[in-house]
């Protein structure tokens, strides 16, 4: 259900993010006015009765155009997904360079959003989530979920201070080079799960994932306002419709990288039959998501 809900969410509103980017001249063919159901265009003169004594002689010539809510909804449906590709295709492609490492790092973050918990009660704590409750393999699980959550709370505290730390950090560093950081820091916390299972290091893995889950959430965005307000962009300067736009690729590429990394993970995990192997995904993603960070335009 999580899988076609966030489908159906892209799809509803891919067509509405290219109405800011759309030019005046950029309009449904008009050539024929459009009403809705309940209303009618005259576009000729009608010709009354020649004859006052019979009412029901009149010879009216009327043309009549009439196009329902419907047939008017989709014809802008069309017009958004149009406007959507085209849009697409004159991307800069330092931006789309940009989106390509925003989706590694939206890929790589999943598996601890989604499946940190279930690993730590079932392959830190040695649980069984399917168990009868009151048996000693479900509490131990369900003792695990808790644990579990609490990582996320340290992972959620790691991410506060990381993004109060980036000002200071980046007086040092460029945006690419933090964001390339973080992506080797990640390594660490990705490999530690499918290679150790005790409670240390399960704490140690998630609270080092705090540091990508802060520069994905930030240096992105400040690498895209850097390359829409200089002379980077490939094409002519951006407007504030871009920019917009542009963001709206940002939010989509995370939102496939998650959709992606949940499938890769739920394939991996029932040919394996283990929890921890969803971490295998996490780690690809890290690695090619450093790749794609190293290509990226230089930003301030």
């Amino acid at each position: 259900m999580f899988y076609i809900g966030t489908g159906c969410l892209i799809l509803a509103v891919i067509p509405t993010l290219v109405i800011g980017k759309e030019r005046a001249g950029q309009r449904l063919d008009e050539q024929t006015p459009i009403v809705h159901a309940d209303q009618y265009i005259v576009n000729n003169e009608t010709t009354t009765n020649n004859s006052d004594d019979d009412d029901d002689d009149y010879d009216d010539t009327v043309r009549e155009t009439v196009v329902s809510s419907d047939d008017i909804d989709s014809r802008h449906v069309a017009s958004g997904w149009r406007a959507f590709y085209n849009s697409v295709r004159q991307t800069p492609r330092s931006i789309v360079k940009l989106c390509v490492a925003y989706f590694c790092s939206s890929a790589a973050l999943s598996p601890y959003y989604f499946y940190f918990t279930d690993y730590v009660g079932a392959n830190v704590f040695d649980g069984v989530a399917n168990a009868k409750i009151g048996t000693l393999p479900r509490t131990r699980y369900d003792d695990g979920v808790r644990f579990g959550a609490l990582g996320l709370a340290l992972m959620a505290g790691v991410t506060l201070l990381t993004s109060l730390s980036l000002p200071l950090i980046q007086r040092a560093l460029s945006r690419k080079q933090t964001y390339m950081a973080a992506h080797l820091i990640a390594i660490v916390a990705v490999s530690l799960p499918l290679f150790t299972f005790s409670r240390v290091s399960s704490m140690l893995a998630v609270a080092t994932i705090g540091v990508l889950n802060s520069t994905y959430a930030t240096i992105p965005f400040g690498m895209l306002s850097s390359l829409t307000g200089d002379d980077n962009v490939d094409s002519a300067a951006a407007g504030n419709n871009e920019n917009g736009f542009y963001v709206g690729l940002l939010n989509i590429a995370q939102v496939i990288g998650q959709l992606v990394a949940n499938l890769m993970c739920g394939v991996v995990m029932s040919v394996t039959d283990r929890v921890y192997s969803c971490f295998s995904v996490a780690l690809f993603f890290v690695l090619i998501g450093l790749i794609a960070i190293a290509f990226l335009d230089k930003t301030k």
